[in-house]
Formats: C-alpha cells, sequence, structure tokens
C-alpha cells in the first residue's frame, strides 16, 4: 500500500481556508504540485520561508503574500497561486479527492483510474448474470479461455506423458471433455431433458457462443445459464476425483448433484424470475416459491 502513494498523492489536493492546517513546502495544495517535490529543497531558503511553515504564512488577510524574488521559478509560483476566496480564509482547510466530483475517496474512483480497460467479452453474460452460482461460473470463466489444465495443455508443458480421457478412451480436450465424450453426453442429455431442449452437436466455442446471446431475466434463460454452468463444473469435478482420488460416480449420479445444485440456488431466490412457462416450475419442483 506504501508504494502506492506516488500513485495516489496527485489526487489528493487540500482546498485552502486559513492555510493553518496544510504545509506551504510538502502538501498538494498549489497547481504546480507540492512546492518542494517540484522545484528542490532549496526553494524554502531562496524564499527565507521554514520549511515547517504553513500555508498560513503567505495570507495576508485575504490576499496572497508570497514573496518578490528575481527567480523565474518562484515568480511563476507566485503567478501561478490559486484563487483565495475571501469568504473561506475564515474557515478551515480541507482535503479533496479529485477523482470523485463530491470529493470523496472511493475506491470504485481509484481503481478505474489506475487499472487498464479492455473491450467486453461476449461470453461475459454466461457465467456472471444475476443468481449465478459462485464457483461454477469461476470453472466456466477458466474452462471458456481454456486455461483448466486438461491433459493436452499439460502435455504441452511436459507435466503429462498421456493424453487419455479419464471417463473413456479419448484424447482429453475441453472439446473432448465437456462435449464429445460419452460420459459428458449422458450429463448433458439428462439435463437438457430436464430443460426440455434438443440441442445440436456445436464445439465448445460455439456452444459460447450460442448461450452467451442468451438475453434476457426470464427464469428459463436463467435456468439454462445455471444448467450449463453447473454441468461444467460437476463434469470437471467428477474427472478430478476419477484422476486424483480413484473413486468415481456413474452419469446419473452426477445428474442429479446438478440437478439438486441448480434447484437449490433457484430456491433461494426471493422471488423467481419471471416464466411464462409453467412446467418449469413442475419439472424443477418450485412449486413452494
Amino acid at each position: 500500500m506504501l508504494n502506492l502513494r506516488p500513485l495516489v498523492h496527485p489526487f489528493i489536493i487540500s482546498v485552502i481556508g486559513d492555510g493553518h492546517s496544510t504545509s506551504l513546502w510538502y502538501d498538494n495544495w498549489h497547481p504546480l504540485g507540492p512546492l518542494i517535490a517540484n522545484l528542490g529543497a532549496r526553494i524554502a531558503i531562496d524564499v527565507g520561508i521554514p520549511r515547517d511553515a504553513t500555508v498560513s504564512h503567505i495570507i495576508h488577510n485575504t490576499s496572497w503574500a508570497f514573496p518578490i524574488t528575481q527567480s523565474l521559478e518562484l515568480n511563476e509560483v507566485r503567478r501561478s497561486l490559486p484563487p483565495l476566496l475571501s469568504s473561506r480564509v475564515n474557515e478551515s482547510d480541507y482535503v479533496r479527492w479529485t477523482l470523485n466530483a463530491n470529493g470523496k475517496f472511493s475506491i470504485a474512483s481509484l481503481w478505474d483510474k489506475l487499472r487498464t480497460f479492455f473491450p467486453k467479452v461476449g461470453w461475459h453474460r454466461l457465467m456472471w448474470f444475476p443468481g449465478h452460482i459462485p464457483k461454477c461460473s469461476f470453472i466456466t470463466w477458466l474452462a471458456v479461455q481454456h486455461r483448466l489444465s486438461t491433459v493436452d495443455r499439460l502435455m504441452l508443458f511436459g507435466i503429462s506423458n498421456s493424453n487419455q480421457c479419464s471417463f473413456c478412451q479419448g484424447s482429453e480436450s475441453h472439446d473432448h471433455l465437456f462435449f464429445n465424450c460419452p460420459f459428458s453426453q449422458l450429463v448433458w442429455d439428462a439435463m437438457l431433458a430436464k430443460l426440455r431442449v434438443n440441442w445440436h452437436s456445436r464445439t465448445w466455442s460455439e456452444w459460447v457462443t450460442f448461450l452467451s446471446n442468451k438475453k434476457g431475466k426470464s427464469l428459463h434463460v436463467v435456468l439454462t445459464k445455471l444448467v450449463f454452468t453447473a454441468t461444467v463444473y460437476h463434469v470437471w469435478i467428477e474427472r478430478n476425483i476419477r484422476k486424483f482420488q480413484n473413486k468415481s460416480c456413474s452419469g446419473e449420479v452426477v445428474a442429479h448433484k446438478i440437478y439438486s445444485m441448480v434447484r437449490a440456488r433457484l430456491l433461494s431466490f426471493q422471488v423467481l424470475p419471471p416464466s411464462q412457462a409453467d412446467w418449469v416450475v413442475n419439472e424443477w419442483n418450485l412449486s413452494g416459491q
């Protein structure tokens, strides 16, 4: 945090009133910034004003009283002094945060100033939607960016010698693991039956694009995204359990876990999203909502 001080300091300015609480040389009250930082320590000696002086030292009644010298730098300091409001000379100085119109500090304003902006990605709606399940959305976010440690990626780094899928004899990749593997297809078939939809065969990227374009806040849209992200999550978890714990569940059991998780999430809503299909409420046993 201390290392951020040079970045943050320019956005904190002192607004002068009577000048008693603002350092003449060190605080950021002048348009040129902190005077000693920009002009060097010699400036206090040249002007003949102590380094611990406050701004009140150069205020006389309601006017500035900065010494007149032959130094071009000091004369520039004098010429660029901020307006001194007569209505404030009897009031205390205060600190203002320049990144907010109300002058108050906020983490959001600092973050927006310091961070690098990138274009929005189209798939953000697929995982960061109202009512999403954070751990499912996180795993899906990694999967969308092909950052899950599937064995085809591990082989690229020389970590694995075999690219065999944990569910079948195929070669494990994002496309295979989540859509082409017979085990995953069994799970998807069970979940698609719960959604009452018939999705055509697509690649991983095509699925992401297709579902990202689903807009709206209807119950069916929210349910579809919950099912998708929960299925990606549970397939990945089942894959890791088989690979590292030498345990396994059937596709039907995994599908039931997905159903239970999604249903529990829907039941946690204070008010269910609007729906024009009664079958959704019946199929997912949401009649208590």
